[in-house]
């Protein structure tokens, strides 16, 4: 490989330029470790969400942490679904929570779930409708 040489550019700091050029090495190096991390973590936050449900366990402690299990609701229109939900929407008087406001959408059908049990209209064959647990970890 050849030397590489350093120009000098009138009006600019090369020291101030070799410096960003190695944070931002340095910054790409971080970002991979960090993608290994993460790779290495999602087994793991998998089997904590499902140790912590079969033990029925909410929280534990641990080195100043509390890990506790997270389950996130999500509710989305099925593919190909879309002028159905909107329809349907429409005969119940929530066309917009459709169109504008996916969030309130799924505010709607999840208090509605809880509720009645079952979702209002014929929504249930247009959503999908799903849990995730993951693992959470905030300061003790």
């Amino acid at each position: 490989m050849p030397a590489q040489h350093e120009e000098k550019t009138p009006g600019i700091d090369m020291e101030l330029l070799k410096r960003f050029v190695e944070l931002r090495d340095e910054r790409d190096k971080l970002k991979e470790e960090i993608a290994e991390v993460e790779k290495a973590l999602t087994p793991l936050d998998v089997q904590l969400a499902e140790q912590f449900a079969l033990a029925g366990v909410q929280s534990v402690n641990m080195a100043g942490r509390t890990v506790y299990r997270n389950v996130d609701k999500y509710i989305t229109v099925k593919a190909d679904q879309r002028e159905q939900a909107v329809a349907i929407a429409n005969a119940l008087g929530l066309d917009e929570l459709i169109v504008l406001q996916p969030a309130r959408l799924k505010s709607y059908i999840s208090e509605q779930l809880e509720e009645t049990g079952e979702m209002p209209g014929d929504f249930a064959s247009v959503l999908n409708v799903f849990e995730k647990a993951s693992m959470r970890v905030r300061k003790a």
